[in-house]
């Protein structure tokens, strides 16, 4: 699966995955209650996908508009992020950390995938479950993920020439990570 990583990262590359099915593919079997033969590789496929798309995002093989398109593309995004959070609310610790894993990789890879998971209610509520949770470790993960996530967006922010921070420290206009109960 490294080598698919590596090979998507050309315009060339992810278009040859996108094109003979291999990304749905990975996708499918990255699906928590996948039981064929493959379903082992779930996690790791999970991560593969989200390490390309990281890849593609960040060298601009993939366009910034793919977000707001009916392109092949952007339709394996929608599905990528469903993909995130039902392995974050499986049962599987595994999944649920590649699920974890694969957001926070896949928002700090470009501004447009972070607003992406920013507006995804169904990630953010995850994300808000798991710094609640009574799990020392899985809140500390939690954390160090958004931190990461919240450091990206600040250093985009920052390197568009600068960030307006009010009295709260978050920026004019920000998103703000916000469950359904106001935490």
């Amino acid at each position: 699966l490294e080598l698919i990583e590596e090979f998507g990262g050309t315009s060339a590359g992810f278009n040859y995955l996108q094109d003979n099915g291999t990304l749905l593919w990975l996708l499918t079997i990255a699906q928590p209650d996948y039981g064929g033969d493959e379903s082992l590789l779930g996690p790791v496929a999970l991560t593969s996908v989200s390490a390309l798309l990281n890849r593609a995002l960040s060298s601009s093989v993939l366009t910034r508009d793919m977000f707001r398109s009916q392109r092949s593309d952007s339709r394996a995004i929608a599905m990528f992020m469903e993909v995130m959070v039902e392995n974050i609310q499986s049962s599987s610790a595994n999944a649920k950390m590649a699920g974890f894993s694969a957001i926070v990789e896949f928002s700090t890879s470009s501004p447009e995938a972070f607003h992406a998971i920013c507006e995804n209610k169904s990630a953010i509520e995850t994300i808000m479950d798991m710094v609640r949770s009574p799990k020392v470790e899985v809140k500390v993960a939690a954390f160090h993920g958004l931190a990461k996530m919240v450091g990206f967006k600040f250093d985009t922010t920052a390197s568009e020439g600068g960030a307006k921070m009010d009295s709260a420290g978050t920026g004019a206009g920000d998103t703000v990570f916000q469950s359904g109960n106001g935490t």
